[in-house]
């Protein structure tokens, strides 16, 4: 037994019982407490789109299909409601509520899409023949716009493709507009072709034309050619004899420049050797007298440094002799031996 059967329900519905779709369209929670009744529900479906003629010719005739199909997902929308308000009090009975709900769903979904399958395919019938239908327009609107440029064989493919679009009833009221725009665009791109072959034929006329032309024009220019070569050659031979002439006074003028370069040159060279000369003199002189100069300084620097040295000597002695009541003599040699490094400890500062 499945889990909806453990909800406590009364017993079946039987078979002399009221039609099930009333009884759920008045009571959807029957379909969660009676297991019988969902089948039974679902057999009367079936019934009722077995029953019905579907007709997709009328409008009368789509309309009542897609109402019986709207109709089956109304009492399904109506059962699952339900369910979602019994969920609340089955908290325990959840899984089986839900198991049922996707059952009525699939199920119920499946005969409404079997119910509405010939008006489906009615409509995407339609929409196919609809679509051919605007393309075709919007190929007849477009097609005769010939880009330039274009060649007799293109524009012949392009009629053979108007005259092979098939114009039928299926146009409906467009079909005596299909039928004209056709007729306009035939004779567009036949008008287009015969002016591709009378502009290719002057095309061809004017390159004839064109190469006389250039066969004239490249007779003259060889013999302008000529007449300019031989003017150039001439020309050539006199300039030829007029730069010989030039070279060998050129050739003159340049020996007597350089002979009178080489003049100038010996007599810079010697002014400059006499200059040299005189500048290394020169700097002897001044080198000599900054040494004499600097030997001066330095036997200054030194008379000034003994003459210092004997001071502070003096001023040495003079002191031990005073503090350490020592004799001239001693106080000499003590300060001489301080001078010289002999006393440890103790120096003299200059």
């Amino acid at each position: 037994m499945s889990d909806a059967a453990t909800i406590e329900k009364p017993a079946g519905i039987g078979h002399n019982s009221a039609a099930v779709g009333e009884m759920v369209r008045d009571d959807p929670a029957i379909i969660y407490r009676d297991d019988e009744t969902l089948p039974a529900l679902l057999r009367e479906i079936e019934a009722e789109i077995a029953a019905h003629v579907p007709d997709v010719s009328t409008k009368s005739g789509r309309d009542a299909i897609n109402s019986l199909a709207y109709s089956i997902s109304t009492r399904k929308t109506a059962i699952l409601k339900k369910g979602d308000e019994l969920t609340e009090d089955w908290r325990k009975k959840t899984k089986a509520v839900t198991s049922l709900k996707s059952t009525v769903e699939a199920q119920m979904d499946a005969l409404r899409d079997k119910a509405k399958a010939p008006f489906t395919a009615w409509k995407a019938a339609d929409d196919a023949k609809q679509s051919r239908v605007a393309d075709t327009l919007a190929f007849f609107d477009t097609v005769w716009r010939i880009p330039t440029g274009s060649t007799v064989e293109h524009v012949d493919g392009l009629i053979a493709q108007v005259e092979a679009k098939v114009i039928n009833d299926d146009f409906g009221d467009s079909k005596d507009r299909a039928l004209a725009s056709r007729a306009d665009v035939l004779e567009r791109l036949r008008y287009a072709r015969g002016e591709i072959v009378k502009a290719e034929a002057d095309r061809q006329e004017l390159e004839r034309l064109r190469a006389a032309q250039e066969e004239r024009d490249r007779s003259a220019r060889e013999a302008e050619a000529k007449r300019l070569a031989d003017e150039a050659e001439r020309e050539r031979i006199a300039t030829a004899e007029r730069r010989a002439a030039e070279e060998a006074e050129a050739r003159t003028k340049a020996a007597a420049e350089a002979a009178l370069a080489e003049e100038r040159r010996k007599t810079e060279a010697a002014q400059q050797a006499l200059e040299a000369e005189q500048r290394r003199q020169r700097e002897e002189r001044e080198a000599e007298t900054r040494r004499l100069a600097a030997e001066a300084a330095e036997l200054e620097r030194r008379q000034k440094d003994r003459e210092h040295a004997g001071r502070v000597m003096g001023a040495a002695k003079e002191a031990l002799m005073e503090h350490a009541e020592v004799d001239e003599e001693a106080a000499r040699r003590v300060v001489k031996a301080i001078v010289a490094g002999s006393v440890p400890s103790v120096t003299l500062s200059f």
